[in-house]
């Protein structure tokens, strides 16, 4: 759309809001301190405080444009992308030591050092002016390196067909010039699992489980935990979470596996934080084994209700592939694959709503892959180089036209993990 159509759509918008077309100089003056603020925030990763800094700057002078395009920015990023440094990777990658019995006690400590090339999910293109002089321009890579650990304790195998298991999982994802994205993640999780597996290996939507090895045709899993999420060192959400999942092996070759799963988030923006809430997810997979069970292919659809604040409530269906290709001794290649789509279900959920004139809620669709490649170069030893790539399309309708909101990601990264286990006990 010209731009002279754009300015015109933008007068409308403040005349049907009753907004001043123009802000007086003490207004002008509290909107640039605001705007400042918010830009701050924004950079540091700081999204919620930013939205309302940034918010308050719009209100005070409704044709401060760099604001609006950074509330944009700000309230897209808060839309559930994969926090910084996330791969996207399966399930049970990295559990390549034997398995073995299930062990009383086992332990996985693993690092990585890669690249991500867009850490602050901005869009392409994107370049502002700001009040210091700067410009920034984006998107802009950094290094990171992860580093991960996993604790896990089974007081109970195979008693009456039950294995229960404790699991605590932490990680910290440090970024090189980026510190204030710094990622840190801690998760606490009960599991009960019923029956037994050729693998000795169960996933869920909390995770993995082992279970003892067998032939069993049905295998049950629920599980419960606890998370807490921290950005440069500051706690930014706690989630309570709990799932079941089923798997039904109808035949030699395919197994049928359906999973539930809940969660209450509490971000810490305050007890009116818009982003709390609850959500309510389920899947039903198909797995098909290529001629023996650790080479299969895994076939899923994936649905997610979130009720939360009206800019966050939305729906999230998606799809997705996932293989497994173990090969020669030790060797092991992961590749994963997914597009999805989320439909907010309110105006609140465009970046303009109600500074301009939202003709539409928000709509999001992506695609995202990753690949892995694992060699086990010791018994107690995994050797690993991966990757992963990530885009999402927004559609908030006219509002298009005054920012873009499209943003495209990828990482890569080496990595090591070493393993431990204690036997005895528990049966």
């Amino acid at each position: 759309m010209p731009r002279a159509a754009s300015l015109l759509l933008l007068l409308l918008g403040w005349a049907s809001l009753g907004l001043p077309a123009a802000a007086g100089e003490g207004g002008r003056a509290d909107a640039e301190v605001a705007f400042a603020y918010g830009v701050d925030a924004y950079n540091r990763g700081d999204d919620a405080t930013a939205v309302q800094l940034l918010t308050e700057a719009l209100e005070l002078d409704p044709r401060h444009r760099l604001a609006r395009h950074y509330l944009a920015l700000a309230r897209a990023r808060l839309g559930g992308e994969p926090a910084p440094g996330e791969v996207f990777l399966p399930t049970a990658l990295g559990e390549l030591a034997p398995l073995g019995d299930v062990p009383l006690l086992a332990l996985r400590v693993g690092a990585a050092q890669g690249r991500d090339s867009n850490p602050l999910l901005v869009p392409e293109g994107t370049a502002a002016e700001l009040p210091d002089g700067d410009r920034l321009t984006g998107p802009e890579a950094d290094q990171v390196t992860d580093l991960d650990l996993r604790l896990d304790l089974h007081p109970v195998v195979g008693r009456r067909g039950l294995t229960l298991g404790i699991a605590l999982a932490a990680r910290q994802s440090l970024f090189s010039d980026f510190g204030f994205l710094d990622f840190g993640s801690g998760r606490a999780v009960v599991s009960l699992a019923w029956g037994e597996d050729s693998l000795g290996l169960l996933t869920g939507p909390l995770g993995y489980a082992r279970v003892p090895r067998g032939g069993g045709a049905v295998v049950a899993l629920a599980q419960a935990g606890f998370a807490q999420e921290q950005r440069d060192g500051e706690t930014f959400r706690r989630g309570s979470e709990a799932s079941l999942a089923l798997r039904v092996h109808e035949a030699a070759w395919t197994a049928t596996q359906l999973e539930l799963a809940w969660t209450d988030d509490d971000y810490t923006g305050g007890a009116n934080d818009p982003r709390s809430g609850r959500r309510v997810a389920g899947s039903l997979s198909q797995w098909l084994y290529l001629g023996r069970r650790d080479r299969s292919l895994r076939l899923s659809a994936w649905r997610e209700e979130r009720d939360a604040g009206a800019a966050f409530d939305a729906t999230t269906t998606e799809g997705r592939a996932e293989l497994s290709l173990p090969f020669g001794a030790r060797w092991t290649l992961f590749l994963v694959g997914a597009a999805g789509r989320q439909d907010f279900d309110d105006l609140a959920s465009n970046p303009y709503f109600p500074l301009f004139i939202a003709d539409q809620a928000r709509e999001d669709s992506y695609s995202r892959a990753a690949a892995s490649l694992a060699w086990a170069f010791r018994p107690s030893w995994v050797l690993s180089l991966r990757g992963s790539w990530f885009s999402r399309e927004t559609e908030i309708g006219q509002a298009d036209t005054l920012a873009n909101l499209d943003v495209e990601r990828t990482t890569f990264a080496l990595g090591v993990s070493w393993f431990s286990r204690f036997e005895g006990g528990g049966r």
